[in-house]
Parts: structure tokens; sequence; C-alpha cells
């Protein structure tokens, strides 16, 4: 966003302009969103731009405004000294540090947030934090500008202690802390002004991170057959997780793949004949085999030839045995293989197997952990960081779930989906998505493209599950027994879902 404001100023767009706009966005979601009050709006304003912000705000609510600065006043020289020069004048009344700390809810109709910018790296402490507490303890609505204070704008960690907003108006594009957790937690419902810096501006400008835009589906011909849309076979299961490969499957199935093969050991086949008859099984082994092993690897091999796609792990366990099949199996792989579950833990630090080859990876934080040579804290502490190292060290593209997922692949920017909710917060979400993933693969999407479609798919039958009754009790069969109608509203309404947004944050211009 920096470089963009540096390219937008150079473009006639100066420093002065922008700051109104977003004053003026700001503006129009207060008095849209919240009635008038014979109380005044209370607008805390730190030193920087963020509270340049909050002060061209005051000036546009006029005697509706009440300022405080409580970090001390704007840096001399800067825009927001100009505005508190013009507030001053105006006679906009001002709140001491000391009388906000001690004032009652009662007191203020609004609070609007301008404290810190989205430029904050380094914990909020001491008399700082006091300001933020009292933020919080008043339980009034709050607007944020750009971003909740206390919030680091490249990863949405709360650094310290963060405010709790109502509604948060972003300037230019979203952040990345906007829309991590636990900043989009903290940031309530999202709005987004461009501040009418050209569309060109703002996409041809580099980014870490760009939201993922999902891409369309081919229309399905009447005179399709099930072999069109694509032959997938699943290698997975054991006598622990005979359910994870019967979700893949159904994943695939109920996403609009054509043929499904699913190889298992034998203790697992009453498990998917029953849970999914469409499916053709292969049970390797007998019915005794609690495993898959390196013996099956020739019969796994005989299966695939006959196959277009395959999805390698779901619940296949990690016995030393297995491990070795998995290896195998990527070492000789030459068509798309996507890698879930026990089968990304069997090739953690293994890169030299994975790189360059048509393979996808599809890991949750503890599985990237594992394949990191790290642990699941510090992936959750730089989810983007994490998503990066990963696609570079491994060289394939890779999505790290979880909320937000995030997709990416050697060279490219970090694709950042915002559908899905709490819904897929169960056992088996994961393994549906490696189903949904190789439909649309079958549908001739390839790379971060596919990746991003399919995740975004997963994300809306989540929703959809969530939606019947509420995200509690969601289980992995409700969000496949979604997944028909999301596949048919996301061909229909394509140019609702096409940008990613999808009601996930209002474009206000």
């Amino acid at each position: 966003m920096r470089d963009l404001e540096g390219t937008a100023e150079r473009e006639a767009h100066p420093p002065r302009q922008l700051m109104e706009r977003a004053a003026s966005a700001a503006y129009r979601i207060i008095r849209r969103e919240y009635p008038l009050s014979d109380k005044p709006l209370l607008i805390l304003c730190g030193r920087g731009n963020n509270g340049g912000d909050g002060l061209a705000l005051a000036l546009l609510l006029n005697h509706d405004a009440l300022i405080c600065l409580p970090l001390g006043e704007p840096f001399p020289g800067s825009l927001g000294e100009d505005h508190l020069k013009a507030c001053r004048l105006r006679g906009i009344p001002e709140l001491g540090r000391e009388d906000f700390l001690n004032a009652g809810k009662d007191r203020f109709a609004l609070i609007v947030d301008g404290l810190w910018g989205t430029g904050l790296n380094r914990p909020v402490e001491g008399p700082d934090r006091e300001i933020i507490f009292k933020i919080n303890e008043l339980a009034l609505p709050v607007v944020s500008l750009d971003i909740p204070s206390g919030v680091n704008g490249l990863n949405g960690r709360a650094e310290g202690a963060a405010v709790r907003a109502d509604r948060t108006v972003i300037f230019g594009l979203p952040k990345g802390g906007n829309l991590l957790y636990p900043g989009r937690e903290l940031g309530g419902v999202l709005h987004v002004s461009s501040l009418n810096i050209p569309r060109m501006l703002r996409e041809e400008t580099p980014s870490l991170f760009r939201i993922n835009r999902p891409r369309p589906l081919p229309e399905r011909s009447s005179a399709l057959h099930k072999g069109s849309l694509g032959r997938l076979l699943v290698v997975g299961g054991s006598s622990r997780y005979g359910g994870a490969p019967r979700f893949a499957s159904a994943g695939f199935l109920r996403s609009g793949g054509g043929y499904v093969h699913v190889a298992l050991p034998g203790t697992a086949v009453l498990s998917l004949a029953i849970g999914l008859p469409e499916a053709v099984l292969h049970p390797l082994g007998g019915e005794g085999r609690t495993s898959l092993g390196r013996e099956d690897l020739s019969a796994i091999r005989a299966l695939s030839g006959g196959t277009g796609f395959m999805v390698l792990g779901p619940g296949i366990g990690l016995a030393e045995d297995t491990g070795d099949l998995v290896r195998a199996l990527v070492e000789e792989t030459a068509r798309p293989l996507i890698l879930d579950g026990d089968g990304l833990t069997h090739l953690a630090g293994r890169e030299e197997l994975i790189r360059g080859k048509n393979i996808y990876l599809t890991p949750h934080p503890g599985e990237a952990s594992r394949l990191l040579g790290t642990d699941t804290a510090s992936v959750e502490r730089d989810r983007p960081g994490a998503v990066r190292e990963l696609a570079d060290r491994y060289g394939v593209p890779v999505v790290l779930k979880g909320a937000h997922s995030l997709i990416t692949a050697p060279g490219e920017e970090i694709r950042m989906n915002l559908s899905g909710d709490s819904s897929l917060a169960t056992a088996g979400s994961g393994d549906i998505l490696c189903g949904v993933l190789a439909a649309v693969m079958g549908y001739g999407l390839t790379g971060t493209d596919a990746l991003g479609t399919a995740v975004f798919l997963h994300g809306l039958a989540g929703e959809a599950a969530g939606r019947r009754g509420s995200p509690d009790g969601v289980i992995a069969s409700d969000i496949i027994d979604c997944l028909p109608g999301v596949m048919g509203d996301y061909r229909s309404g394509f140019g609702h879902y096409g940008t990613g947004i999808h009601g996930y944050i209002e474009s206000l211009s």
C-alpha cells in the first residue's frame, strides 16, 4: 500500500487528497450505519497518518465530533498537524487523555479508532495499553480506520493489546492484517474504499498478498459421460481412518467428478462400501490388512494407469512400510498428484522427491510444521512466511489450510482465500478438499488456479452447511451434501463470486 500511495502521488493523487477521500469513506459508513445522537462521536487520533485520517473525519463531522489526542499531537509538518489546526480554528471540541480514561460509556455515541495504522510492528505497552483497554471496556460501537489499533498490518497478530471494532473502513487495499486472524475477527464488518486510485495502478503494484479470485468452470455439455469428467485414484485408509478416503472420493464425485477408484487395505473396505457405493474399491492385501505397504506398489501402479489424477495420503497411517510406499509412489509419479494427510508426514524433509513434479501439497498447520521441521505455533505465528517457505522449499503449489487459507507456488504471490467459516473445523473437511481439487482439475484448471478455485468452492460448501442450522455440529457429510448446490450456484453466479470477495468485504468505490 505504501508503494501504491507513492505511485498514486506521482499520478496526480496527492497525499492530502487521499487522506480526505479516506475520511469521506469513513464518514459515509458512520452516517449510514449509526443514527444521529445528541451525544458526540469521539475520534481518538494518533500522531501519524492514521490520526490524520481521524482529524480529517472530524472536519467532516464538525461539531458532532469530539477529538482526543491520547498519544500526543500529530508529528510536526504532517498533514495531521494541518488538520488539527483546522479543527481548532473551527472550534471542534477536544478531550484530554485523562478525561477519556475516566469517562463513562454514556458520554459518547460512538468511538472512532485512529490511533495506530497498519505500520505498527511492536507491542503496545505501558500507558498506551490503557487507551486500548479503555476503548474495549466502554463496549460502545467502534469504527476503526484502516485497521484496529494494535493489530499488525502484515500478519494480523495482536501486538500486546488490540481494539475490538464493530466495523473497519479499509483504505486503498485490504492489508494482510485485515484478513488474517486474529486481526480479521477484531476488525468486525469490513468496508474497503479504493480512494479512487485507478484500478490499473492497484492491480499492477507488486504485492505480497492478493485476495484469491476463483476461476470460472466450463459449461457442462449434455453429451458428457463419466469418463469426460475425470478419473481419480484415491490411495489411503487404514484400520483407524476408514472415513478419510471416503470423504476425498465423495468430495470428488459431489463436485462433478466422473469416476473414482479407491485403493485401500482390506480392513477399511466395509466403511467405504457402505458409505459410498458409487466408488470402485480395490482392497489390497486381504481382509486382515490394516494398512497399505510397499508390497502394494505394483497393484497401485497398475490402477493408476487408467486414471488421470491421484490423491495420496488421506487416512493412510504412519506405519514405516506405508511410508516406503508413499515415497515410492511420489518418486515415480508422472500424473497430477494431490498429497494430503499422513502422506505429507511421510514426505517431510524429502523435498528432492517432490520438487519439479506435478504435485499439490494441502497441509494444515500441524502437517506444515512437520514439512518445515518446526512446530505448529511457529507456523501459526507467521502463516504467510510458512506457506512461502513451503512453496519455495518443495517447489510445488501449496495451500496452507486454516482461517484464512493461503495459496501460493514458487515465484507467485500469496492468494488469501476468504470463503469458509468455522463449519469447516470438523474431521474429514480437509479430505473433502482433496476431492474438490481433483474435480476442478478434471475441468481443466491447473496450478494455483485449480487450488484457489477448489479452496473457494470448499469454503462455500462449509458456509452452506453452517446455514442449515449453525456451524455448531456440522460434520463432513453435511459439507459433502452441500457441494452440488454450491457448484450450481457458482456456475450461474460467477459474476458475483469471481472477485473472491463475495460479501466478505463491502466495496465502497
